[in-house]
């Protein structure tokens, strides 16, 4: 029970505080306690016990109140989640443009020109509008074949 606790805080005594426990249910003494983080946000209360007591006893209907403060906390989450995939995309592209740096060098490597063209011709289609393949395109094709056998990009989310 994080009331008694909560409303010690904000200066009851502890008396008071199993009082107002007492005489009101639960959810109401939370919602008015939400309620009071939220408009203290905005500006001071005076006597905040007084307020949370008021709030209980007319049973102040605090929902637009809350349900503001809780839209703003799961768009909060919700930026902070997409931040946190940003970062990891980041961090883990080195390594995932690496591995097809080392695929396309192999391939370049291990084919003579009619075998990379071969090679090339079986994995791509000609870039619309030049009638023709794209040497970087195919390149990066013939790598990126390869590499889908070992690994995946963007690294699936964990």
């Amino acid at each position: 029970d994080d009331v008694g606790p909560r409303l010690i805080g904000l200066g009851a005594s502890r008396d008071q505080a199993t009082r107002l426990a007492a005489a009101h249910p639960h959810e109401v003494l939370i919602d008015a306690l939400d309620g009071l983080e939220e408009l203290v946000a905005d500006r001071p209360v005076r006597d905040p016990v007084g307020w949370i007591e008021a709030a209980a006893a007319e049973r102040w209907e605090l929902s637009g109140l809350l349900a503001d403060r809780r839209e703003r906390e799961r768009q909060l989450a919700a930026w902070q989640a997409d931040q946190d995939d940003r970062a990891r995309t980041r961090d883990a592209y080195p390594k995932w443009r690496a591995v097809a740096d080392r695929w396309d060098a192999a391939v370049s490597a291990a084919l003579d020109d009619d075998h990379l063209t071969a090679a090339l011709e079986a994995v791509t289609a000609p870039v619309p509008g030049l009638d023709r393949r794209s040497v970087p395109l195919a390149v990066s094709c013939c790598a990126t074949t390869g590499i889908a056998g070992t690994c995946c990009w963007p690294p699936a989310r964990a």
